[in-house]
C-alpha cells in the first residue's frame, strides 16, 4: 500500500532541485534550517516526512512527537543515518531511506585524489653506477662560462644547468660529443649551437610521461575538489565542512592540447574517470587520439566546449600564449585551466584578469615563464584563492627520477654502438647530427 506523503519538512540545507521536484509532484515543502531539538519535537507531528542531511538528529523524542501526529518517513540526503535513531523509527513504523548512490562518485573521486595526494609526498633518492663526474654543486659561473666542458665526451643534466653555445663551442674544441637531458624539455640547451657544432642533444621523452599525467590528474581533481585549502583549514583547527564544497569530474568536458605521451596517459586516466575528453594536436593522428579515447578537434571548436583545460605542449614560438585573453574570451564561464608543461604556453596576465573577472574558475600551474617566479603577476597569480601552485613538481617521483637516470644512460650506451641489449636513441633531437657519426 503506497504512503500518503502530502507535506514534507526540510531541516538541513539541501540542493533547490529536491524541493523543485517534490513541489511539482503536489507535495508541500516547509524549508526551516537549523530548528532546536524542542521546536524539531513539535513541529515534526505536523509532517507526513522529514528530510535531512548530517546536522540534523532525529532522536527518539522527535520520532515518537512525530508518530503521534503525521509522521511516517525520515529521508537522509546522503548515506550515512547515524544521526537517525533507526530503533526508534522501526519501533513507531517510520520509514527511514537514505540516497546510496548519490554520493558515490563524489566520495569514489575524492578517495582516488587523497590516494594520488599521498604518493606525491615521495621523494627520489637516484644511484648511478657509471663512472662520472658530479658538477652539481659547482658554482653557477664555473657551470656557465664553459670551463672545463672540453675534457668530456658527454654532459647529462636536468633543468638547473643552462648549456649556452659558449658551454657548446667550448666542449667542442675538445672532446664534446652529447648531451643528455634527464627530462623532456630542452629550452635551457642551445639546440642550433649543439647541432651547429656537430653534438648530439637528446633527451628522455618517456621516463617522466606517468609522473608528469599523474600529476595533472590531480590538479584537475583539486580544482574540482578544494583539498588543499581544506587541509590548511584543518591544521588551523577549524570544520570549514560546507564551505569546502567541490563538484564532480564526471561528465565534465575536459581538453587536452597536446597528445603526446603526457596528453594521452591524462586522457587514458580521466576517461575513466567518466569525463568526456577532446583534444587538439597537429601531429597526432585522429587514429592514435581515438585508441586514448580522445575525440580530435580544432583548437576553434574547443574552446567553447571545454569545461577543463591541460596543456602537454612544448614551448616554441606557435605555442607560446596558447590559452591567452582572446581565447579565454571564446572559453565557457568558469572554465578551469592546468599547465604541467612549460611556462609561458599559458599567458599568466591573461588568466590573472579572467579570475578576477569570474571567465577562468580556477587554475593550477605547476610551471612559470620564471622559474623561481620573480616577477609581480607570477606572486600575484599564486596567492590568488583560485590558484593551486606547485614548484615545477611534473618529474618529482622516486620512479621518474630513475627512470630519467636510466633512459638517458641506455641511450649513451646505444650511441656506442658497443651494445647489443641497448640500440635505440630515440631522444635525439637534432637528428641531422647523426650523420656525422653514422
Amino acid at each position: 500500500m503506497p504512503i500518503d506523503i502530502q507535506s514534507v519538512l526540510v531541516c538541513d540545507a539541501v540542493d533547490a532541485s529536491c524541493v523543485d521536484l517534490l513541489k511539482t509532484n503536489g507535495i508541500t515543502v516547509d524549508y526551516k534550517l537549523k530548528l532546536p531539538k524542542e521546536i524539531l519535537i513539535e513541529e515534526a507531528i505536523n509532517y507526513d516526512a522529514i528530510i535531512v542531511r548530517s546536522d540534523t538528529k532525529i532522536t527518539a523524542d522527535v520520532l515518537t512527537s512525530g508518530a503521534s501526529g503525521k509522521l511516517k518517513v525520515i529521508g537522509r540526503a546522503g548515506v550515512g543515518v547515524d544521526n537517525i535513531d533507526i530503533e526508534a523509527a522501526t519501533k513507531n513504523n517510520i520509514v527511514v531511506l537514505n540516497t546510496p548512490g548519490g554520493n558515490s562518485l563524489a566520495a569514489a573521486e575524492l578517495t582516488c585524489l587523497l590516494i594520488g595526494s599521498l604518493a606525491h609526498q615521495g621523494q627520489a633518492h637516484i644511484g648511478q653506477s657509471w663512472p662520472y663526474r658530479n658538477h652539481h654543486q659547482m658554482p653557477k659561473a664555473f657551470v656557465g662560462n664553459g670551463h672545463k666542458w672540453h675534457n668530456y665526451d658527454a654532459i647529462i643534466i636536468r633543468s638547473d644547468t643552462k648549456i649556452t653555445a659558449d658551454v657548446i663551442t667550448s666542449g667542442a674544441s675538445g672532446k664534446l660529443k652529447v648531451i643528455g637531458r634527464c627530462g623532456v624539455g630542452v629550452d635551457n640547451i642551445d639546440i642550433e649551437a649543439a647541432t651547429k657544432n656537430n653534438i648530439v642533444v637528446l633527451n628522455t621523452p618517456g621516463g617522466n610521461s606517468l609522473a608528469a599525467a599523474e600529476l595533472t590528474c590531480l590538479l584537475i581533481g583539486s580544482l574540482a575538489r578544494p583539498i588543499c585549502p581544506a587541509a590548511q583549514s584543518m591544521r588551523e583547527g577549524r570544520w570549514d565542512r560546507k564551505l569546502y564544497a567541490g563538484t564532480e569530474l564526471y561528465g565534465k568536458t575536459l581538453a587536452i592540447l597536446g597528445l603526446g605521451r603526457i596528453g594521452r596517459e591524462v586522457a587514458i586516466r580521466l576517461k575513466v574517470w567518466g569525463m568526456n575528453v577532446i583534444g587538439y594536436d597537429p601531429i597526432t593522428t585522429d587514429e592514435e587520439a581515438e585508441a586514448a579515447g580522445i575525440t580530435k578537434m580544432e583548437l576553434d571548436d574547443i574552446w567553447p566546449l571545454a569545461d577543463y583545460i591541460t596543456v602537454h605542449v612544448p614551448l616554441i614560438p606557435s605555442t607560446r600564449n596558447l590559452i591567452s585573453k582572446t581565447t579565454l574570451n571564446k572559453c565557457k564561464k568558469g572554465v578551469k585551466v592546468v599547465n604541467v608543461a612549460r611556462g609561458g604556453v599559458i599567458d599568466e596576465f591573461a588568466i590573472l584578469e579572467a579570475l578576477e573577472s569570474g571567465q577562468c574558475g580556477g587554475a593550477a600551474f605547476d610551471v612559470y615563464e620564471e622559474e623561481p617566479p620573480k616577477s609581480e603577476v607570477t606572486k600575484k597569480l599564486i596567492q590568488h584563492n583560485k590558484v593551486i601552485a606547485s614548484p615545477h613538481l611534473g618529474a618529482s617521483t622516486a620512479e621518474a627520477q630513475i627512470k630519467v637516470a636510466v633512459e638517458v644512460s641506455e641511450q649513451f650506451i646505444a650511441l656506442t654502438g658497443k651494445s647489443t641489449q641497448f640500440a635505440q636513441y630515440a631522444g635525439v633531437v637534432n637528428r641531422d647530427v647523426l650523420k656525422k657519426y653514422f
